[in-house]
Formats: C-alpha cells, sequence, structure tokens
C-alpha cells in the first residue's frame, strides 16, 4: 500500500471526524501506522504569497480547519496529471494524483503532501508537508455510491485474476483473490495500515476499503508493475487492466470516505 495515499485517507477519515465530534481526537503523529516512517509533518497554506505554517500537527490542522468553518473533507483523485499513467507514476515519491479537498466561500481548496526525505539510515526517514490553496472555482466531482465502486472493484479484480493467470504470475492471482475475498468478509481486515479508517464506517464501507488496500499492487522493483509481458496481446491486457484497477481502486477509497456520516 503507497504511504503517502495511506496518510492522505488517515487525515481525511480523522478529521471528519473530528470536525463532528466533540470527542477527543487521536494524536495521528504518535499513534497512526501511516506516520510511522515519518520524523515531522507540518500544515501551511498560502493564496498566492509565502506559504504560512498553520499547524504543526494533524490535531491543529483540525482544529485550523473548524476555525474556518470546514465541517467536511474529501479525498479526491485527478485524471491525467503527468506524463506517465497513474499506475506507473506512483512509483516515484509525490507523483500520486490524490489530494484532499472541500468547498469554501465561492470556491475550492485543496492541499497535497510534499514528501522530502530526511536523514539517511534514519527509522524515520521521512519529513512531509501539506500544502493547501485555493483554486479559482469549486472542482466538481461525482460521488460513487458504495455499492458501485464495489461492483466496480469487483470486476477489475476478477479481470486482474485473469490476467494474472494467463501471464504465469501466480502471486499475483492469489492476491488479487484474497482482495476480492475482503468484499464479502464478516469482519474485512485491511492487509496494511488498516487503522487509517477509524471506527464509525459501515461493514460494507469497510469491505470495500480492505479490498482497495488489497489492490494496491503498484509501485518500483518487485511490484506488478514490474512484470514483463512479451507476448503483444497480453501485453495489451496487462497494460488495460492496469490502468482500469488502478482507476476502480482509487474510486473505492473516495466512495469509502464519502460513505461516512456523523
Amino acid at each position: 500500500m503507497n504511504g503517502e495515499l495511506a496518510q492522505v485517507i488517515a487525515l481525511v477519515s480523522h478529521a471528519n471526524l473530528a470536525l463532528n465530534s466533540s470527542a477527543p481526537t487521536a494524536r495521528l503523529e504518535s499513534t497512526n501506522s501511516t506516520f510511522q516512517y515519518v520524523e515531522a509533518v507540518g500544515y501551511e497554506y498560502t493564496t498566492g504569497g509565502p506559504a504560512q505554517r498553520v499547524a504543526d500537527n494533524a490535531d491543529d490542522w483540525f482544529s485550523w480547519l473548524r476555525s474556518r468553518d470546514v465541517r467536511r473533507v474529501n479525498l479526491r483523485t485527478l485524471r491525467g496529471t503527468g506524463p506517465l499513467p497513474g499506475h506507473v507514476a506512483v512509483a516515484f515519491a509525490g507523483a500520486g494524483p490524490w489530494v484532499i479537498t472541500y468547498d469554501y466561500g465561492s470556491g475550492s481548496e485543496y492541499w497535497r503532501g510534499i514528501w522530502q526525505i530526511g536523514a539517511s539510515g534514519s527509522r524515520t526517514p521521512w519529513r512531509v508537508t501539506y500544502l493547501g490553496q485555493p483554486s479559482k472555482a469549486r472542482w466538481t466531482f461525482r460521488e460513487v455510491a458504495l455499492d458501485k465502486a464495489r461492483d466496480d472493484l469487483s470486476s477489475a479484480l476478477a479481470d486482474s485474476h485473469e490476467v494474472a493467470v494467463a501471464i504465469g504470475e501466480p502471486h499475483w492471482a492469489e492476491w488479487f483473490a484474497q482482495a476480492t475475498e475482503q468484499l464479502t468478509a464478516p469482519n474485512p481486515t485491511a492487509r496494511f495500515h488498516a487503522d487509517a479508517l477509524p471506527p464509525g464506517y459501515s461493514l460494507a464501507a469497510r469491505q470495500l476499503f480492505g479490498a482497495a488496500v488489497g489492490s494496491w499492487v503498484f509501485g518500483g522493483m518487485g511490484s506488478w508493475n514490474d512484470i514483463s509481458v512479451s507476448d503483444p496481446s497480453l501485453r495489451k491486457r496487462y497494460d488495460d487492466i492496469s490502468t482500469r484497477l488502478f482507476a476502480e481502486m482509487l474510486q473505492a477509497f473516495e466512495s469509502v470516505l464519502d460513505s461516512w456520516q456523523p
């Protein structure tokens, strides 16, 4: 599972909880697995000039959002933001197409994480700055219901399994099968970063979350992206399903987070 995406999911889900509840919030930086390799996190905001520091931790960032009367944040993924296909680009730090966004005034504001490597050899080598800024108009996104997101991801996983078998990759075939099992699991458990999603989500949402986490096969050396397929027809199937699985997986994460109700 991509650590940058997992951390954004944790921030969105816990922000919505904090913005709509009087219950004490957890110090994510010290308690959540998505921050386990991060030395420091900061939150900065700009309207075009020099960025201003608004928070040094997630709890203070939630408070800053609340002071601006923000009551709901969303995970959204942008399409076609670079020269590489999205599922290939994510092998590089900072290349993910996801943002945290919310409506504000007559427009929208959005935040992206900037990941920088710190001390060599450190157990917590990463320093992360979330930079927020306004957009000139509201971004329009189509919210996808859990049922549709579930069906779309299930179909993509089934086709991914078929391709994995066809190209002789039993490890990945089993990986996709295990992800699919999460869609009907009575007690779904995400393969990685299960604590990115706090309590309060429905069984259907947690099942879809577990399957989406299990759908992450992208990255660099040793990942699904690293497979060499010489047969042209199989290569096309492999490329097509990789693009589709990546899109359906991100759609599933968006749908899960959108499904939460105070």
